[in-house]
């Protein structure tokens, strides 16, 4: 009974919040705004959930609240998050030097952010500079060498760099992975 005792609760609000941001990385988007908005009525609100909030109205197209979200958020312990998000909806909207001006912002921010390494390398790549998107992406390859949008970036950016054998290169191991993991 004592050892009973002894252990920690379950922090619920902490498995809460790990269950939205899962159902985010599953894309889960909508059912996420519904348990955010269950969150918030049971534990308040927080810049995390916030920033949470964000992006799911970005990627349920609601762009100009998204917007909104996100700017609240830029003198908050998510600003490196937030200016990501902008980043992403000046992306969205075709605005590349806004996208890359909140991208390298939320770089600045958070130096080692692969997702965001990944996106400022894409966004540079979009724009035609495919000198200035090689750092930026090398980085996010040796962060998050197994994470496929990352690939994906790489193999783009070997396709425009005249280098199709080592696109293809990534494409067929990554095939053979998914193969092997089945």
């Amino acid at each position: 009974q004592q050892a009973e005792l002894d252990k920690p609760a379950l922090d619920n609000k902490q498995v809460y919040l790990e269950m939205i941001k899962k159902m985010q990385d599953r894309s889960l988007y909508f059912a996420s705004m519904a348990h955010i908005d269950a969150y918030q009525k049971s534990y308040g609100s927080s810049p995390e959930i916030q920033r949470l909030y964000a992006d799911a109205l970005r990627a349920t197209g609601q762009q100009d609240a998204a917007e909104k979200q996100y700017r609240q958020l830029l003198s908050t312990t998510e600003a490196a998050a937030a200016w990501h998000g902008l980043g992403l909806l000046a992306a969205q909207r075709g605005d590349s030097i806004n996208a890359i001006s909140h991208l390298r912002e939320s770089n600045r921010r958070d130096p080692t952010n692969a997702m965001v390494l990944s996106d400022l390398s894409y966004a540079l790549l979009y724009d035609g500079d495919r000198a200035a998107a090689r750092i930026p992406l090398m980085q996010a390859v040796e962060l998050a060498p197994d994470n496929r949008k990352v690939i994906s970036n790489l193999a783009l950016f070997f396709l425009l760099s005249n280098e199709t054998a080592k696109a293809c290169l990534l494409y067929t191991s990554d095939a053979a992975d998914e193969r092997s993991s089945v």
